[in-house]
């Protein structure tokens, strides 16, 4: 995926993608998101944000804080989960950028968009980006 739409998304515009998604969901889809977060940005801000979303939900606690410490340190970028996956899940659960987020086709946002509808609508994709 183009490290351009790393810096095209707002840390609002990923905690507006992260609001419709459930933060008590299993384990594996929890690590997921953050693995996603983690590769738009791996600092504090990323984190922030994980944990923020995280602390939302009912299985949240201490053990839950020491988890997101360990899991966001050990996370690794290249292994195939990028911002394209939280953008893909956002928007499956509904999430959609308003018109001034995407300003033409080749931006990868539209690139993301496309994606996720065309994979919603069960047609073959143009391609990875």
């Amino acid at each position: 995926m183009s490290n351009r739409i790393q810096h095209e998304l707002t840390p609002a515009q990923v905690a507006d993608m992260l609001d419709y998604l459930n933060p008590d969901c299993d384990h594996d889809e929890w690590k997921t998101i953050g693995m996603a977060v983690h590769a738009w940005n791996s600092g504090h801000i990323g984190k922030d944000l994980w944990q923020q979303w995280s602390m939302g939900g009912e299985k949240f606690n201490s053990n839950a804080k020491k988890a997101i410490d360990s899991s966001w340190k050990g996370f690794c970028t290249g292994r195939g989960i990028g911002i394209g996956t939280l953008v893909k899940t956002a928007m499956d659960a509904g999430y959609r950028f308003s018109k001034g987020e995407v300003h033409n086709e080749s931006c990868p946002l539209s690139l993301a968009k496309e994606k996720a509808e065309q994979q919603k609508q069960g047609r073959p994709l143009r391609g990875d980006f």
